[in-house]
């Protein structure tokens, strides 16, 4: 069931959902500035990429006003958006999603007008339905998105889409976009996503060499700066040298995990029998060394 809501077609169940005052606030009307300098107040009846017709003097005359003369386009329910972010920081995320989602819907079609700020203002949703699982959505959502951002705000998006395709199972496209990150990343990134997407598909797919290969380039250029996902690139690596019989690789590169004190990822990667061994053998030459 779709609802409509301030010129947009909201899911029935957003609207049940989201809090009664928002949804009152979302049937406001809305306000556009046009690039002439004129401005209009009303109730939008249609929304478009080309254009919004709105209707103004309670419903007795309406405009059609087309993008391109459109400047910008001021919605009601913006303080919605700052809750949702208050929320969020009382890690109240399940209430924040709720009321961005609602947003979000109601925002959908008026995303050509909107500024950079409020179009990222969802990126929020995106990481909150990747972490319910959901990243059929999370998919969606980033798609729609990105098209409405600069080069230079693409970034936390486009890796939530990385991160979706890949825990879809959709391969090709995950790989597709992990080169297209890498490629705009440079060695030195302070993120290992791109690298370790491309080495855990290869892993999955008994590609062990590939696996390495990808694994080992963050390891290799990081520093003792902090790199997100690093952990996840030493536990490919350790799996694929294992997988290539290398058990002294393999040991190599658990000891150097232990050593920049990276806690294993079990979540994604279960830890091998072989490297309880690993432990094992350090042990016992520890006593050696130190009798």
């Amino acid at each position: 069931m779709i609802a409509l809501l301030g010129g947009a077609h909201v899911p029935a169940a957003a609207v049940g959902a989201a809090p009664n005052a928002l949804v009152d606030t979302l049937a406001e009307p809305i306000t556009v500035w046009l690039t002439d300098g004129r401005v209009f107040t009303g109730t939008p009846r249609s929304v478009t990429d080309r254009s919004i017709i709105l209707a103004v003097e309670a419903g007795r005359v309406e405009y059609t006003l087309g993008a391109g003369e459109i400047l910008r386009v001021e919605l009601p329910g913006a303080r919605h958006i700052d809750l949702a972010r208050d929320l969020m920081g009382e890690g109240r995320r399940a209430e924040a999603l709720v009321i961005l989602e609602t947003l979000y819907y109601h925002r959908l079609p008026y995303l050509p007008y909107l500024r950079e700020k409020e179009v990222l203002a969802f990126a929020a949703l995106v990481d909150g339905r990747l972490q319910q699982g959901r990243s059929v959505e999370a998919v969606a959502v980033a798609k729609h998105l990105l098209p409405h951002l600069p080069e230079q705000s693409r970034d936390p998006l486009e890796a939530a889409l990385l991160l979706g395709y890949f825990r879809l199972g959709w391969d090709e496209a995950a790989r597709t976009q992990a080169e297209a990150w890498i490629r705009s990343a440079g060695p030195y990134r302070r993120s290992a996503l791109g690298w370790w997407i491309i080495a855990a598909t290869a892993l999955q797919n008994q590609d062990y060499e590939t696996a390495l290969d990808h694994a080992l380039h963050p390891i290799v250029f990081s520093s003792q700066l902090p790199v997100d996902d690093l952990e996840l690139c030493y536990a490919i690596a350790v799996h694929a040298a294992l997988a290539l019989n290398d058990s002294n690789h393999a040991r190599l590169l658990f000891g150097e995990m232990r050593d920049r004190r990276l806690k294993w990822p079990s979540a994604e990667f279960p830890l091998p029998d072989a490297v309880h061994a690993f432990g094992d053998q350090d042990n016992r030459k520890d006593t050696k060394d130190h009798p």
